[in-house]
């Protein structure tokens, strides 16, 4: 499969990494929820919650260093996945093969 690589100008991968399956997470409009499906989104997400713990710190590290290449995207995704829950905006869990 051609991956199209675009490249900030300090150089970093910024595919999307997509999450298999997506996380369900609520979003800033009542009532509505999003299908979370990369890391883009996904930290994208973090940057919106304004709770801010621990798991968020280890998501928004997770995923930044996927987008840098150095983790793959089913930790980052499993850790936004747990920021998601302990701040309450998990719609539901999803079922993971490698769980």
């Amino acid at each position: 499969m051609l991956h199209r690589k675009d490249r900030t100008k300090g150089g970093a991968d910024m595919r999307l990494h997509w999450f298999d399956p997506p996380v369900m997470v609520e979003s800033d409009k009542s009532g509505h929820a999003y299908s979370v499906s990369h890391v883009k989104k996904a930290a994208e997400f973090l940057t919106l919650w304004e709770e801010r713990g621990a798991a968020w710190e280890t998501a928004a590290i997770a995923c930044l260093g996927c987008l840098h290449g150095k983790i793959e995207a089913s930790e980052a995704r499993t850790a936004f996945e747990d920021a998601a829950r302990a701040c309450g905006k998990l719609i539901q869990a999803t079922f993971r093969a490698d769980a």
